[in-house]
């Protein structure tokens, strides 16, 4: 009995040790390969956290290069991210054309990331589901104020030839797996294409990030003349606080305050000055020499200001008089209306009212009534917002703003949006039998899409 015992220990113990071998064999033959792939995957690992935080923190990409040389013997493709006022990120992809060996079976860990909804930040993921720390909690990609963020490691336990991933140097996930361990061709990114304006990197794992994508400012490069968007004071008139270009927007402050007394109008017998500050809007930076402002009735000093994005400046006026304003009216003979009022869209709210400002100020405002016919006044648009397959008619009334006048005859009226490539004539508006200062007209604009 005691011979059987012991023969069946030492066959069970043969047996243990030759899987133990064949596992530690195995695990040596492919030694090599892990570590590469460990190495790559923990780069992937860090250059996704570094994405993440860009992203959190705003900053977009202006522009994306891969490099992959096919005569090389480079088994990686790499992506290379240029951020703004930030180093470059370098992510590793798999060789185009590549596939996982499907007769390597055995288990890897994908280290992903996911969108948490209670908090819309990004957290780490393992296989698809939460990595959790020692505390049982998520652990955040990137860090906020008051708050510190660690990179998971993914790595081969020496002792035991398993997965294990650590995480602010504890281990935060001992990973069973079935030898062999599988060593798939992609390390944490599967793809990364553009998409739209962003760029979109996708997981092995599942799941993706999309990282905006920088667009150039256009540059505004014409002298800002303020003569009409400030004018000169003169007594009884009512300060300008404001104006507006579709590139930019000022703000007027006054010293003395004319509207701290009294009606709020300029007083007679005054010298004024007035601190003008110009904002180009999103989308748009200043490139202007000599300061880039003019005001024909005023001494212009320049304050201190961010020049692309800002300009600050002081406008100096004479003592204020009796005088009406503006001594002379200049005449307009044409108006292109492109940036002023969109073409039509399916579920756009029509616009009823708009203002056409220039260099030099507005130059006049304008009243919009839609049809749908392309000819009389019977069938105006009554529902809230435009329909698709609908072509449009806009009847606009125009009326000069002070300093302008339309003159005595009709004038020419452009939209590059048109249904028509020529202009249109907008006639002088009669009431009463009698001209007036404005003028109307149609545009016809295509069918909506």
């Amino acid at each position: 009995m005691r011979m059987l015992n012991f023969i069946l220990v030492m066959i069970a113990t043969m047996l243990c040790t030759s899987a133990c071998m064949s596992d530690t064999e195995d695990i040596s033959s492919n030694m090599e390969k892990f570590k590469e792939w460990q190495r790559v995957a923990n780069e992937n690992i860090r250059a996704l956290q570094e994405i993440v935080q860009a992203v959190q923190d705003g900053v977009r990409v202006t522009e994306v290069k891969d490099a992959y040389d096919p005569d090389s013997d480079d088994e990686y493709m790499y992506t290379w991210f240029y951020l703004e006022k930030q180093l470059p990120i370098k992510i590793t992809q798999d060789v185009p054309g590549a596939e996982d060996n499907e007769e390597d079976a055995g288990y890897t860990p994908l280290i992903g990331i996911k969108l948490y909804d209670g908090d819309s930040r990004y957290y780490w993921t393992v296989d698809g589901s939460w990595l959790l720390d020692s505390d049982g909690r998520r652990i955040p990609v990137a860090s906020v104020a008051g708050e510190s963020s660690f990179v998971p490691i993914i790595q081969i336990n020496k002792r035991t030839g398993k997965w294990e991933i650590l995480y602010n140097k504890r281990i935060t996930k001992n990973l069973l797996s079935a030898m062999p361990l599988k060593v798939p061709l992609k390390a944490v990114f599967s793809d990364c294409k553009q998409v739209g304006t962003n760029y979109e990197l996708t997981f092995v794992g599942g799941g993706s990030i999309s990282i905006p994508k920088y667009a150039p400012e256009a540059e505004i490069n014409e002298t800002i003349d303020l003569t009409l968007r400030v004018p000169q004071p003169e007594a009884g008139e009512l300060p300008v606080s404001s104006f507006e270009s579709s590139k930019y927007s000022g703000t007027v402050v006054w010293d003395p305050d004319a509207t701290a007394t009294g009606n709020g109008a300029f007083k007679n017998g005054m010298k004024y000055t007035a601190t003008v500050t110009v904002t180009a809007k999103e989308g748009y930076s200043f490139v202007l020499t000599d300061g880039g402002i003019r005001h024909d009735k005023a001494d212009v000093k320049y304050g201190n200001s961010n020049a692309a994005k800002v300009i600050v400046c002081t406008l100096t006026f004479p003592e204020t008089g009796m005088g009406t304003g503006m001594d002379r009216e200049e005449e307009i003979n044409s108006i292109d209306l492109t940036d002023f009022i969109s073409m039509p869209v399916a579920g756009i709210f029509p616009p009823l009212s708009f203002t056409v400002a220039g260099e030099n100020g507005d130059y006049c405002s304008a009243e919009v009534l839609w049809y749908y016919s392309e000819v009389g006044f019977s069938d105006r648009v009554e529902e809230g917002f435009f329909r698709q397959g609908v072509q449009y008619r806009a009847f606009i009334t125009l009326t000069p703003a002070k300093g302008y006048t339309f003159g005595e005859n009709a004038i020419t009226v452009t939209h590059s949006d048109a249904a028509t490539s020529y202009p249109e004539w907008f006639d002088v508006v009669r009431e009463n039998g009698a001209d007036t200062p404005r003028r109307h007209g149609n545009i016809y604009f295509p069918v909506t899409q």
